[in-house]
């Protein structure tokens, strides 16, 4: 059953993904293309989640969806508005807390509204082809 709602920031197209009892939650910070952040959190025996003090930026793009499985997190994003480049980067969950992203992103397909989920080693994308209704494309991978 959730709790009672907290809020925490002004941001748009937030994502979060639950490893074990670490937080990450990605976000963008304009409703445009712009800079992408993530902010992790640790959940307590509780229920309650401490969130990491700063925000860190990891790239830009808009509309990021995050998943995590075990220490890795799989992230995915638009380049820009409207249908364009689908990008996709790794993570490790560190011991400290902290994600630590690979360097560059890797474009895998063209769309907008990416959505991933992780299951294991399992990894599964959707997207939607163009505005509006209309064909839903999907990819997997293993990792």
């Amino acid at each position: 059953m959730l709790t009672a709602v907290a809020r925490r920031e002004f941001h748009s197209h937030a994502s979060v993904a639950v490893a074990g009892s670490t937080v990450i939650e990605v976000h963008q910070v304009d409703t445009g293309a712009g800079p992408l952040w993530y902010h992790a959190a640790e959940i307590r025996a509780d229920g309650s989640v401490v969130w990491a003090t700063k925000d860190v930026q990891y790239g830009t793009g808009l509309a990021p969806s995050v998943s995590a499985s075990g220490p890795t997190v799989i992230e995915v994003h638009q380049k820009d508005s409207g249908v364009g480049s689908l990008w996709s980067q790794t993570a490790g969950l560190q011991s400290s807390g902290t994600v630590k992203f690979v360097k560059k992103p890797v474009e895998y397909d063209s769309g907008e509204a990416p959505r991933v989920s992780v299951a294991g080693t399992m990894i599964l994308e959707v997207h939607d082809e163009n505005s509006g209704a209309g064909p839903i494309y999907y990819h997997t991978a293993a990792y």
